[in-house]
């Protein structure tokens, strides 16, 4: 096979990342945090017993350190486990290893769209460099190794329609249903997936959407059912469950009177205006490009999420 100019660049960009992403893994940051040193701790005991810290057997959601966690990055590391020397170093390779995957991915999907492959690849190197990228590549991110996972879903169940398409639907189902089971973002937007396709491939070419529809539908309801101990978890870490916040609301809504106090005192009002205005400064350049956020887990120190550049050029 034959490699021309733009495969070479390609290749160097995607092994560059590799290195940059692997190197000194396991030393840098310092220590596992609370969350990777829970999934390493579970992986641990699923390759040598094949049970979680409570002594359940390859359950789908694993109660840890106060937390639920899915058991797909887990079960990915506990493999590792099997064959090499357990260390922080393992623990982060899945993410790093779907970090790189990830950017090929993005570079296949937009590849779709143009002949020229020169916009593809400048997007690739754009993407290889973005500290955001970069940073959850070397922490043991589920979302991460998530994020690829339902990417690749993406690229084969949208593949254009033809004698294969099958097997890419079969490809496409396992693929979506590891990724549902590493971290809770590809169920939440499974719907809108299982929704489009019947447009995209034709609405009166039902045998080509048919089959992975209602199995699309069946492992989403499936799974929308056995984690709701999960999601019953994660509600009480929302805003709608701080203590501070509905101790605020109080004060706020007794500071009002009369008409005003029935219209602005509302709880819905009150949670709207606290979410709106965080919500559009998620956009913006001081949180993207010159802060960042507050958590030390989420950002590079001293670095935000995206380069000046970068963020010109996603407004353009």
């Amino acid at each position: 096979m034959k490699y021309n100019v733009n495969s070479w660049l390609i290749i160097c960009i995607l092994l560059l990342s590799l290195v940059v992403r692997v190197v000194g893994l396991g030393g840098n940051p310092t220590i596992l945090n609370r969350d990777e040193a829970a999934i390493g701790y579970n992986a641990l005991l699923l390759a040598q017993t094949g049970t979680d810290e409570w002594g359940k057997t390859w359950p789908l959601t694993l109660q840890s350190f106060g937390d639920y966690k899915l058991i797909g990055y887990p079960a990915l590391v506990s493999v590792l486990f099997k064959f090499f020397e357990p260390s922080d170093f393992l623990v982060r390779v899945p993410s790093a290893v779907a970090g790189v995957g990830t950017l090929f991915v993005l570079y296949l999907l937009l590849s779709r769209f143009t002949n020229n492959k020169r916009p593809p690849i400048f997007f690739l190197g754009l993407l290889a460099c973005t500290p955001l990228f970069f940073f959850y590549s070397r922490i043991a991110f589920e979302a991460n190794v998530a994020l690829f996972l339902f990417l690749l879903f993406i690229f084969w169940i949208f593949r254009p329609v033809d004698t294969k398409t099958i097997y890419y639907d079969i490809l496409a189902g396992l693929l979506i249903t590891v990724a549902i089971v590493t971290y809770n973002t590809p169920l939440l937007l499974l719907p809108f997936i299982i929704f489009l396709l019947p447009f995209i491939r034709g609405l009166n070419n039902s045998k080509q959407w048919l089959l992975i529809t209602v199995y699309l539908v069946c492992i989403s309801s499936f799974f929308f059912l056995t984690f709701h101990t999960l999601t019953e978890q994660k509600q009480g870490i929302t805003i709608f469950s701080d203590v501070t916040t509905h101790y605020n609301y109080i004060q706020y809504r007794n500071s009002l009177s009369g008409i005003e106090q029935k219209f602005l005192g509302n709880k819905y009002y009150y949670y709207f205006s606290l979410i709106l205005p965080r919500f559009i400064k998620s956009f913006g350049p001081e949180f993207l490009v010159f802060r960042g956020g507050s958590h030390p887990w989420h950002q590079l120190p001293e670095w935000s999420h995206l380069f000046i550049t970068q963020y010109i050029f996603v407004v353009v």
